[in-house]
């Protein structure tokens, strides 16, 4: 994932290769998206990052039986024996890293290395069928369009062990509709919601995917496997009155999470495209409901929203002129909270903004992670510099490290639908993500945790970047901060968040069930 980690990998393998690793077969390049046949396709530092954090595990497993399989995220590492005697480590390794020197860092997403003795191969996730990770006992699906018991079964002949709520704390004053909201307490009780114990699998509810071609098809759900226990670097916990609104959180603010999460494992998967110093936090709302709130005539902060009565995620959204009063400061674009108070799309970045609608309420905002509107960082316009990032509504920071909100819907073809929360914040702006390696983490999640794709969203978009991202939970009359821009971020659900104060927007959005 990182650019700087590229030429490294070079230098590596230019040592000591001998000429039986000279020829390496490539798959075809491709650019970042998703791809004419359906594979959604990652960006070239995110592969060749995972790549190099597997090719270790995978060697040392082949050596001792003669092959191996080992599946990274985004991609499967394979190495076959075809001759005696066993190789070893040290071959293997070079043998992987130059297909990620050959192939991967020049654009082609895997490729195929065959010696007198061993295969090598890298292959991306998608273009084959996962296989799995070990046998577990076989859930009762619920019913069609119901939603399935939470938790996790337990290992064969094993009890499942079971989770402990979170201790419940003093709630905070008590607001009321058309009063502001008190500001969220960085130092209060323990995060709301229940903590789960082990790998929380994809809700098996007999729901299709709605859409065209391949959406909804051939994806096969990842099997629990214990590294998904709550860790340092790790949580899941459900939220709201029935326990309804399911919270993941992964944090990397040491660089040994691999300690607790391998590196294929649904959660190490996830960890291994983030950098050093990063959080990383995920709601999913099942038929979930959005509201644009605020004020239509001035910008506001997260303190002049008053509290509603249902629990709900309240967060930023969408971009807007920054004018220098807060009264000039309307959306780009329009939204159903000041539906004739909006400022028009610039026309170099149009194309790449998106409507987010449910049910009567909507905002725009961008870029957009489906195909046809990934953004080409190779582009002029996606140069951030003086002129790009004076633009009212400019994406020239789509292209910049940056800490990130999205938000994206997916469709079922009964009728249901599931809302899902993307933050990701960061000790610094340096250890952020541009939005391609915001998409990577997505469709990994959707894959691993959601037994779908990005692709199979009917809408994924940014939402914001920088210091004006703010993600807080609300309920009972309380709030807690779990996500804020340029805060060096390290809150909750593993520690106390250093929140600051919330920047005026244009537009707030509630989420809620």
């Amino acid at each position: 994932m990182r650019p700087n980690s590229l030429p490294a990998l070079g230098a590596v393998v230019s040592i000591g290769i001998s000429t039986a690793f000279a020829s390496v077969s490539c798959n075809t390049k491709h650019d970042p998206g998703n791809n004419g046949a359906g594979t959604y396709i990652p960006s070239v530092g995110a592969l060749a990052e995972v790549a190099n954090n597997c090719i270790k595990g995978v060697c040392a497993a082949g050596e001792r039986v003669g092959a191996a399989v080992e599946h990274c995220g985004l991609v499967m590492l394979t190495v076959t024996q075809l001759a005696t005697p066993l190789y070893d480590v040290g071959d293997c390794t070079r043998g992987f890293r130059s297909i990620v020197d050959q192939c991967i860092t020049t654009g082609a997403y895997g490729g195929i290395l065959i010696t007198q003795d061993v295969s090598y191969n890298i292959t991306l996730v998608g273009e084959h069928k996962t296989p799995k990770r070990r046998e577990v006992k076989k859930r009762t699906p619920a019913k069609k369009g119901t939603l399935a018991k939470k938790g996790t079964p337990a290992q064969k002949g094993t009890p499942a062990k079971k989770g402990t709520p979170a201790k419940k704390g003093t709630p905070a004053k008590k607001g009321t509709t058309g009063t502001p909201a008190q500001e969220e307490d960085p130092t209060g009780p323990e995060m709301p919601g229940k903590l789960i114990y082990g790998c929380p699998i994809p809700k098996d509810n007999g729901r299709v995917i709605k859409g065209k071609g391949i959406r909804g098809k051939g994806v096969k759900k990842r099997a629990p496997n214990t590294n998904c226990r709550p860790s340092p670097r790790y949580q899941f916990r459900s939220l709201g009155d029935q326990d309804n609104i399911d919270f993941w959180s992964f944090n990397t603010w040491v660089s040994n999470w691999h300690l607790y999460h391998h590196a294929d494992t649904n959660v190490g998967g996830i960890l291994s495209l983030m950098r050093i110093n990063g959080k990383f936090d995920i709601f999913r709302f099942p038929n979930g409901k959005m509201r644009v709130v605020g004020d239509p005539n001035t910008a506001t902060t997260a303190d002049d929203i008053p509290f509603a009565p249902y629990p709900h995620l309240l967060t930023n959204g969408g971009f807007f002129h920054f004018g220098d009063d807060i009264s000039d400061r309307p959306s780009i674009g329009p939204t159903s909270l000041a539906p004739d108070n909006w400022m028009d799309f610039p026309a170099d970045y149009a194309e790449y903004y998106s409507e987010l609608r449910v049910d009567n309420h909507y905002l725009w905002s961008g870029p957009s992670f489906h195909t046809d509107t990934v953004p080409d960082f190779r582009l002029p316009k996606f140069q951030y510099n003086d002129y790009t990032a004076d633009i009212s509504g400019s994406l020239s920071h789509a292209s910049q490290r940056n800490e990130r909100l999205a938000a994206a819907r997916v469709d079922y073809a009964n009728g249901a639908r599931d809302l899902y929360v993307f933050a990701y914040t960061c000790d610094t702006r340096d250890d952020g993500i541009d939005t391609m390696e915001l998409g990577d983490l997505m469709h990994l999640f959707f894959l691993e945790f959601q037994s779908h794709r990005l692709m199979d969203a009917t809408t994924a978009i940014n939402l914001d970047g920088g210091g004006s991202i703010y993600v807080a939970w609300r309920e009972n009359g309380g709030g807690r901060g779990i996500a804020k821009g340029n805060a060096g971020d390290r809150g909750y659900p593993f520690g106390k968040s250093r929140q600051g104060d919330p920047r005026a927007v244009a537009n707030w959005i509630r989420w809620y069930v």
